[in-house]
């Protein structure tokens, strides 16, 4: 390690010594800042409250049974464009340092092989939920997919979500919380606000465990590897399979 190096009190990974947030886990390195605590609960606060009342917000405009890819688009990209605003909002209070943190650690190849495996736990437990769930309340109908382009589609509900959820809940939120709550309690608030937001998919608050559960495995591929990437392979992969099956 390099004269300019020094390691993260607690992830113990390599940080640059002026660094003020390790990139890695996201936890903040300078203990002379004031009102830090403060700073990270408000921050925590715009993330959950913008993430869940933009979800209250759009519902009502959603479009009926995916009528277009289009609309779909166009409703999705209106959706993250607020998430994105209330997240930078956060960031703001955090501090210029925190923008970096928020995208964590470059990937690296194993943890893209890590992220696929966590893609294929995720659908084995979302479809293992519904199907549980149908065999309890069968229904009559499976919902289609939109009519148009499959690009749109795949852009509206596979790769946009990915990258700006995965962002939003284990980057923006991960370093709000990572002073406050420790390693455990940032993985499962972010799984919390995973699963909640997507209450409004047409399930209600049945939407919720499986989601939290995939929350945790997603927050677990953060931790363990320090980036983003495998996070975000393993919620296209759960996604993807989703739309094409």
């Amino acid at each position: 390690m390099s004269a300019g190096t020094a390691r993260c009190p607690a992830c113990r990974r390599p940080v640059p010594a002026d660094a003020r947030f390790c990139r890695a886990c996201g936890k903040a390195l300078d203990a002379s800042s004031a009102g830090r605590d403060r700073a990270a609960v408000q921050a925590t606060a715009l993330v959950f409250g913008g993430v869940l009342g933009a979800g209250l917000l759009l519902a009502p405009f959603a479009p009926d049974a995916y009528a277009s890819a289009g609309q779909e688009l166009r409703w999705t990209a209106l959706f993250f464009a607020l998430l994105v605003a209330f997240a930078a909002a956060a960031l703001a209070r955090l501090g210029r340092p925190a923008w970096r943190a928020s995208l964590a650690q470059p990937p690296r190849l194993p943890g893209l092989g890590l992220g696929l495996l966590g893609g294929a736990a995720c659908v084995l437990v979302s479809f293992g939920y519904v199907g549980l769930l149908s065999a309890l309340a069968p229904e009559g109908e499976t919902e289609a997919l939109p009519p148009g382009s499959l690009a749109l589609t795949l852009l509206s509900m596979v790769a946009l979500p990915a990258v700006i959820e995965e962002w939003t809940d284990r980057g923006v939120l991960w370093v709000a919380l990572r002073e406050l709550a420790g390693p455990v309690g940032t993985v499962v608030a972010s799984a919390l606000l995973f699963g909640l937001s997507h209450a409004w998919n047409g399930g209600g608050l049945f939407e919720v465990p499986h989601r939290f559960v995939c929350g945790l495995v997603l927050g677990a591929l953060r931790e363990r590897t320090g980036s983003l990437a495998p996070s975000i392979v393993a919620h296209a992969t759960l996604n993807a399979v989703a739309v094409l099956w």
